[in-house]
């Protein structure tokens, strides 16, 4: 299935050097770890084997640069602009991927105490749908490429 993320330079270089980059909780906003452990069960159930680690989050549709730009106002507001950013497409196999949806997935995040399902409903538009992996594999990935800084201007809109 291909899918793209943005992360960091780091997780790019270790990918780039042939290693697997598995997400870290540290790096993970101490509020939204609930959402993140909700999302890893809800993986478990579905037989994706995450493990102890939380499960790294995806978009479904494609990459154009406004969609990329749009979407990272939310990076931009943890601090993560002075690090830099890199868009990765990656083609995952699909017995590996969690579809979810978006809005369910803010929710849970915005409010922790949340019980809306992740489940991604038919009529769900490729932006609300979200896919979520235990690992990302040098092997899957088919391209990488800086987010220029200015994109990430939009965050003062």
């Amino acid at each position: 299935m291909k899918l793209w993320t943005w992360q960091t330079p780091e997780v790019a270089d270790t990918l780039s050097r042939g290693e697997v980059h598995r997400a870290q909780w540290h790096r993970i906003d101490r509020a939204g770890q609930g959402a993140y452990r909700a999302m890893a069960n809800e993986m478990a159930s579905a037989g994706i084997d995450v493990g102890p680690i939380p499960p790294v989050w995806l978009w479904c549709d494609e990459p154009d640069p406004d969609t990329v730009a749009d979407r990272s106002y939310q990076v931009a507001r943890e601090g993560e602009p002075e690090r830099g950013l890199v868009v990765l497409t990656v083609e995952a196999p699909d017995s590996l991927v969690l579809l979810s949806s978006y809005s369910a997935w803010i929710e849970r995040l915005a409010d922790p105490s949340s019980r809306r399902p992740f489940d991604p409903v038919p009529d769900l538009g490729p932006t609300d749908l979200q896919g979520c992996l235990p690992y990302l594999h040098p092997d899957w990935v088919r391209s990488s490429r800086p987010l220029p800084t200015d994109d990430l201007a939009l965050a003062d809109r």
